[in-house]
């Protein structure tokens, strides 16, 4: 092995020779990203999940907002009618009986309006509010399953580690970043007080 490292370190500058090493290179990425590609996979599907229930209250609340408004305008709409009407009630208070029973008429129509747009705004609020419940649930759940994905895409990484007796820059990379992500996430201390530490401890084999 000594003599095969001192051949290759003096044929370093030959075109073959680097082709050679861009080639074993190339070949022990690819072995790495195939054996870990579940446990990547899993990772990156849960994070676009994540990212994509975000999006869509963002864009539900959105929603809401805008039937709030509009619901808002109604209720202003609404107490400019009631207006109206006692202005018109004063105004002809002494006219017709036909008159006043077309007032009458308005008021009702007008009051059947703003009860409904309360009616509106409350069923709204209750939907918002129910929205973010399950939201919150949603994202619980979800943080529990990550941490579970990823505590056992650790565990996995840092057994072939120290089986091997060594780490890959690579790899090394994956696992630190798995780390973050975990340690984010709300896991426990076993990964940044044990398992981590070790892993930085092997040498780095390229």
């Amino acid at each position: 092995m000594e003599k095969l490292i001192e051949v290759i370190l003096s044929e370093i500058g030959n075109p073959v020779t680097i082709l050679l090493l861009l080639i074993v290179g190339v070949i022990f990425l690819v072995k790495f990203i195939w054996s870990n590609w579940d446990r990547i996979k899993n990772i990156a599907d849960s994070l676009y999940q994540k990212r994509k229930k975000d999006e869509q209250l963002i864009s539900t609340v959105d929603e809401m907002n805008e039937k709030m408004r509009i619901i808002s305008q109604k209720v202003h709409e609404t107490k400019q009618e009631q207006k109206d009407f006692f202005n018109d009630q004063l105004k002809y208070k002494q006219q017709s009986q036909e008159l006043r029973d077309k007032l009458e008429q308005r008021y009702d129509v007008a009051i059947n309006r703003s009860n409904q747009a309360f009616d509106e705004i409350k069923k709204t609020l209750e939907v918002i509010q129910a929205m973010q419940e399950s939201q919150a649930k949603y994202e619980e759940r979800d943080r529990e399953r990550s941490i579970v994905v990823l505590r056992s895409s650790i565990w996995g990484l840092y057994n072939e580690f120290m089986s091997q007796g060594y780490t890959t820059q690579a790899g090394l990379e994956v696992f630190i970043e798995t780390c973050d992500l975990y340690e984010r996430d709300g896991g426990n201390g076993v990964v940044a007080n044990k398992l981590k530490p070790e892993v930085l401890e092997l040498p780095i084999k390229d």
